[in-house]
């Protein structure tokens, strides 16, 4: 299993229209049970990390949830994303920049 490395600033809309950052560091990445592919092709694994910020023009609580899905183990296969209270201005497959395994 690997390690989660994350830099760089993540830009999100709050609902009342104002832009900040949230920075990728803050994430706190946790690793689900591995998910068996089938014999002889190894594990998947999903990282989940989540940052809740609060916005600085109206005080909304913003929710961002990543989880990055590890398969085979030290590759990247997909990432997804939710918000709550806001909105991500960077596409999911921009974030591959920003994220990458150690292990």
């Amino acid at each position: 299993m690997s390690a989660i490395h994350a830099r760089g600033d993540l830009p999100y809309r709050c609902k009342c229209g104002y832009s900040e950052l949230i920075r990728m560091a803050d994430f706190s990445f946790q690793q689900t049970r591995p998910i068996p592919k089938g014999p002889d092709l190894g594990s998947e694994i999903c990282h989940m990390g989540a940052v809740t910020a609060k916005c600085a023009n109206c005080g909304e609580e913003c929710l961002v949830e990543i989880d990055l899905w590890e398969y085979p183990v030290g590759a990247i296969d997909a990432i997804t994303s939710y918000c709550e209270g806001c909105q991500l201005l960077m596409a999911k497959e921009t974030l591959r920049r920003f994220i990458s395994l150690k292990g």
